[in-house]
C-alpha cells in the first residue's frame, strides 16, 4: 500500500505543490497589505485581512482537490500508466482505496490548516466573528465545503469513465453552480412570485439538499465503474 501511495504522490504531486500555493498565496498577500497598512499608517483593520485570505485560501485549495478527482483515474489513461498498474498483481481495491486517501488527507491538510488559523484568530480576538461581515464566514466556509464536495464527487464520476483530466474537473466545478441554477429555476417554476424570498432564505437548504442527493450517488456510481471496469 505504501508503494501505491507514493505512486499516486509523484502522478499528482505537480497538483499538491499548486494546493499548497494555493493556500498558502492569500495569507502572505494579506500579510503585505498589512504590513503596507503600517508602513503608511493607514486604518486597517487586520483581523478582516486574515478572515477575507482565510477565505480565498478554502477556496481556491477546494478547487486543487478538484483537480486531483478529476486527474486521478484520467490522468493515468493519459500518460498510458494505467496498462501497467493494472498488470501488477495490486487489486483494484487498493489502486482506489490509495488514491482516496491521498486525496482525504490532501483535503484535510488543507481545510485543518485554515480551521486552525481561524481557531487561533478567534482565541486571540473573540470578538472577531460577533460583528459586521464576520459573522458570514462561517456560513461561506460551511458553502465552500458542500461546494468542494460536490464538484469532488462530480469530477471523480466522470474521471472514471472518460480520458480527458480537463473535463472531468470543469464538470465538478460547474456542478454546483448549475444545481443552484437548477434550485432557483425549479422554485421559480413553483411559484415566480417568492424567487426573491426564496434566495434570500431558503436557496443554502435546498442548494445543500441537492448537493447531498447528488455527491455520493456521482462517488458510488465512479468507484464501481472504476471497480467493474475490464479496460484501464
Amino acid at each position: 500500500m505504501r508503494w501505491l501511495l507514493w505512486k499516486d504522490y509523484r502522478h499528482n504531486r505537480p497538483v499538491l505543490i499548486g494546493g499548497s500555493l494555493a493556500l498558502l498565496l492569500p495569507y502572505l498577500i494579506a500579510l503585505c497589505i498589512i504590513w503596507w497598512g503600517k508602513a503608511h499608517h493607514s486604518p486597517l483593520n487586520w483581523q478582516e485581512a486574515v478572515l477575507v485570505a482565510c477565505v480565498h485560501s478554502s477556496f481556491l485549495s477546494g478547487i486543487t482537490v478538484v483537480v486531483f478527482g478529476g486527474n486521478a483515474i484520467a490522468g493515468e489513461r493519459v500518460d498510458r500508466s494505467a496498462e501497467f498498474l493494472f498488470a501488477l498483481p495490486a487489486s483494484r481495491k487498493k489502486l482506489l482505496a490509495s488514491k482516496l486517501l491521498l486525496a482525504l488527507s490532501a483535503a484535510s491538510v488543507f481545510w485543518l490548516a485554515n480551521l486552525a488559523l481561524l481557531r487561533g484568530l478567534l482565541l486571540a480576538v473573540p470578538s472577531v466573528f460577533s460583528t459586521g461581515a464576520f459573522r458570514a464566514v462561517p456560513d461561506i466556509l460551511a458553502t465552500l465545503a458542500m461546494a468542494e464536495l460536490t464538484a469532488f464527487c462530480v469530477s471523480w464520476l466522470m474521471t472514471s469513465f472518460i480520458d480527458s483530466p480537463t473535463f472531468a474537473v470543469l464538470a465538478g466545478l460547474l456542478t454546483p453552480v448549475v444545481s443552484l441554477w437548477a434550485v432557483g429555476l425549479f422554485a421559480y417554476l413553483l411559484d415566480p412570485a417568492a424567487i426573491e424570498a426564496f434566495f434570500r432564505f431558503w436557496w443554502r437548504f435546498w442548494w445543500t439538499v441537492t448537493c447531498l442527493v447528488v455527491s455520493p450517488l456521482c462517488f458510488a456510481i465512479g468507484t464501481w465503474h472504476y471497480l467493474r471496469r475490464v479496460e484501464p
